[in-house]
């Protein structure tokens, strides 16, 4: 079965169909092929994997990253960053990467920080003599932050699959966040070009006036992070109090989105919902057929039997996700992987948490890699920044993702410390 199993899969993918397809096809394959259960009993499994309620935060949080993208009011973070940053070397790069800091620890989305922080950002840093390529991969690597930085919607995929806590999921990514933040703020001052600082002098009245603007974008996050670990609400019910703090802030606090647009960007997000949905009810299916085939039990005692220890088993699961993560986008590799590789890694002792935030990371670099890094994409769609000169000059920052990930995948506290201290289910 498994060897039937990897052929088809592989076949489909090769022929180009989408992947969720490609997913559900080879399951219903295999289910016909061997008469595991009744073909009729398909749509009820793919139902049962949707009738979940940590589901419902997906589409909140996919509509809280087009809410702030569309409605442009990352400016008012950055104004305030570079009030006291922007007479510094580097300090306007510093305060791109602050900025993303911010709106990550509301959006949960790397593609809508990215998108959002291109719009306002590019021409800002271009203005203040930063070449194109330059701006935009400093960009594209300040919008990987939104998808490690709680709330984070891969986090939401992680925990439905292995049925670990989605609070947690959430804190772990917190200690791992800032490191990753203080690596990005060091890079953007070594390799910031000169003649790039701030025209305006600093003031304290200025860091106040810019203050005052940005007040009710900063204090997002303290509602939405600050509500789920006091009890509040849980982080399905965030993810609703945060589309309604955004459209509020964005909409009729700062007027910077019409009634039009507010409907577009929930068509839109209803879209991409459906899609991501579409996406884990047939890796629900798929994930059942590969344990039916007992392709993690083989793995695990082909590595058992090899004597490979554990580190290295890490390594080869890093340098597969990155490779993947040039090919495909993230809840597919996800989907496909998390099936077979948590079991695996499980079993051998390696903590759920920091496999999340491993996970989370390799997506990160996976955002940022052509050919299919959307990130890439993201801010090439919304500039006329071609991707090519995106990712000549990304290179720096993909050294710092990869110090990030090298840290977390071999240093446990560093994702486990915070959740071990929650008593949250």
């Amino acid at each position: 079965m498994a060897a039937w199993l990897l052929v088809i899969f592989l076949f489909l993918l090769l022929s180009g169909l989408p992947i969720g397809f490609a997913m559900a096809t080879t399951a219903l394959i295999i289910i016909y092929m061997y008469d595991i259960v009744s073909i009729t009993s398909v749509s009820n499994m793919m139902y049962s994997a949707l009738n979940t309620y940590t589901l419902v935060a997906l589409p909140f949080f996919i509509l809280v990253g087009s809410f702030l993208s569309g409605g442009r009011v990352v400016g008012y973070i950055y104004d305030f960053a570079n009030s006291f940053l922007g007479k510094i070397k580097g300090g306007l790069g510093v305060a791109v990467i602050i900025t993303s800091g911010v709106l990550a620890a509301i959006s949960g989305s790397s593609m809508a920080n990215a998108a959002a922080l291109s719009m306002v950002l590019l021409p800002v840093l271009v203005k203040h003599s930063y070449p194109r390529g330059n701006a935009a991969a400093l960009i594209a690597t300040g919008g990987t932050l939104g998808i490690l930085i709680p709330p984070s919607i891969t986090m939401i995929v992680f925990g439905v699959v292995t049925n670990q806590s989605i609070g947690k999921l959430f804190i772990s990514g917190v200690i791992p966040g800032i490191i990753l933040m203080i690596f990005l703020m060091i890079a953007a001052v070594i390799l910031a070009p000169k003649g790039t600082k701030s025209t305006e002098n600093f003031s304290l009245m200025r860091c106040w006036a810019t203050f005052k603007k940005a007040f009710a974008i900063i204090l997002a996050p303290v509602i939405i992070l600050g509500g789920i670990y006091l009890g509040w609400f849980t982080p399905e019910e965030a993810a609703a109090v945060a589309t309604i703090y955004c459209i509020i802030i964005a909409g009729f606090w700062y007027k910077t989105l019409t009634i039009k647009q507010i409907f577009t960007i929930f068509r839109d997000g209803s879209y991409t919902s459906a899609r991501i949905m579409f996406l884990v009810s047939a890796a629900m299916i798929f994930a059942y057929v590969v344990t039916l085939s007992q392709i993690p039990q083989l793995m695990i005692e082909t590595i058992g039997n090899s004597g490979v220890s554990l580190f290295w088993v890490v390594v080869m699961v890093n340098l597969v996700l990155i490779v993947l993560g040039c090919f495909l986008d993230v809840f597919s590799i996800m989907l496909i992987t998390l099936p077979v590789v948590y079991p695996i890694l499980t079993k051998l002792g390696y903590d759920p948490f920091q496999m999340a935030v491993m996970y989370t990371i390799n997506m990160e670099i996976g955002t940022i890699t052509p050919p299919v890094g959307m990130n890439l994409y993201a801010i090439a769609g919304t500039s006329d920044v071609p991707i090519d000169e995106i990712v000549r000059h990304s290179w720096p920052y993909y050294i710092v993702l990869l110090i990030g990930l090298a840290l977390v995948s071999s240093i446990p506290w560093l994702s486990n410390w915070l959740p071990s201290l929650m008593s949250m289910d």
